[in-house]
């Protein structure tokens, strides 16, 4: 199957970053089904993630990423490149349309979906995985 160009992007925008919060995660671009059965965005995630869209929280991309794009006057070259990135990230998942955050799980151990439509059909994003105690 080839990649497609959102794939593509997204793979090149999430290499390498992760995603701090009381444990870290790799970011991993993934590429959701849109069948019958996965009408919906949440549909797609509920299946994957084998839960009811009703166990899903959303939660705004803007609000997800906040604290990963937030420069502070300590931060060394490394970690303003790191920020630098998660823009350009963000830039991508910004080109999805309706893309949002989807928290799967209670805590501790959290799977976050970022998924939105693609612009050549099908649902695409990244995943990681939080932990919040």
């Amino acid at each position: 199957m080839a990649m497609t160009p959102t794939m593509t992007a997204l793979r090149a925008a999430a290499k390498g970053l992760i995603y701090s919060s009381e444990s870290d995660a790799p970011l991993k671009a993934i590429k959701l089904d849109a069948d019958e059965g996965t009408k919906t965005v949440l549909d797609a995630v509920a299946a994957v993630a084998s839960v009811d869209p009703s166990e899903i929280q959303m939660v705004p991309l803007e609000k997800f990423l906040a604290l990963m794009v937030a420069p502070q006057a300590w931060h060394t070259e490394e970690e303003k490149a790191v920020i630098q990135q998660f823009l350009g990230l963000q830039k991508v998942l910004e080109g999805l349309e309706g893309v949002a955050v989807y928290r799967v799980g209670e805590g501790p151990d959290i799977d976050i979906y970022i998924i939105g439509v693609a612009p050549e059909g099908g649902y695409a994003g990244v995943k990681t995985k939080v932990t919040e105690t």
